[in-house]
């Protein structure tokens, strides 16, 4: 071993303890870097951080009150939209909905967030809200 490859031991415990604090506990074994790491493992390693459990509640409270009020799960239609971005063809596809179904559980949607789902910058907000919010219910499941 020569002198330059030790000097790399450090930088590659935190590497891996970044890559091993993000990934899931769930799911396959597997080698993963931090090429890997993307929002979802990123959320994962930060679900214990009070500030983003803050940005979640705040961003979804009012649709998971409602989904909880109500008997729906306007949560996983909202999840199909913006993993679509925003194309409503693919949502409804994905959703096993009609279009129009769609579109009229999407109004709900903006309704309940006061939100405008054609904006690009709210849509970010939610797609991050909601990979919190998956990260945090991951870790009460395990």
């Amino acid at each position: 071993m020569v002198e330059g490859d030790l000097a790399e031991v450090p930088r590659s415990a935190a590497e891996a303890e970044q890559v091993a604090d993000a990934v899931p506990p769930e799911g396959p074994p597997a080698v993963r870097t931090l090429a890997d790491i993307g929002l979802p493992e990123l959320f994962c390693s930060l679900r214990d951080d009070p500030r983003v459990q803050a940005y979640a509640e705040r961003q979804l409270a009012a649709l998971l009150a409602h989904d909880q009020q109500h008997g729906t799960d306007l949560l996983t239609t909202l999840r199909h939209c913006l993993a679509a971005a925003g194309n409503k063809s693919i949502a409804a596809r994905r959703s096993h909905l009609s279009r129009q179904a769609l579109y009229q559980r999407l109004h709900i949607v903006e309704d309940i967030l006061g939100a405008d789902l054609e904006s690009g910058d709210r849509r970010a907000q939610l797609h991050v809200a909601i990979a919190a919010l998956d990260a945090q219910r991951i870790r009460k499941r395990s």
